[in-house]
């Protein structure tokens, strides 16, 4: 079974998200509690790069947008990798984000440019 990986400061964490395109986001764990149940993060703009076609192009990490927020850290026994949930910061409500994985450091998929 492959083993969590540590979750502490400087850690990219990413998402996927989207209905009929897939969009990409990403934050950096500054702060993870005493008790590891949470971790403060900050978002990351996305940079996208190398166009593959009408729409679609590659995503990853870039600079931080300087908004800080909270994730909980939601894990299980039978679990290989850590799920990590909150609220978009940058909305004015309690929009549930979905759940964000520690990114792989490939870039991802997105289909389109905005």
């Amino acid at each position: 079974m492959e083993t969590r990986q540590e979750l502490k400061p400087g850690t990219i964490l990413s998402t996927s998200w989207g209905y009929s395109m897939t969009i990409n986001n990403y934050c950096r764990i500054i702060e993870v509690s005493k008790t590891g149940k949470t971790v403060k993060c900050e978002m990351l703009n996305t940079t996208k790069f190398n166009d593959t076609g009408p729409g679609g192009c590659k995503a990853k990490p870039s600079t931080s947008t300087g908004a800080i927020f909270r994730l909980c850290v939601r894990t299980s026994p039978t679990d290989t990798h850590h799920s990590l949930v909150g609220t978009y910061p940058f909305c004015n409500s309690s929009t549930r984000m979905g759940y964000f994985q520690v990114w792989d450091g490939k870039p991802d998929y997105e289909n389109h440019w905005d």
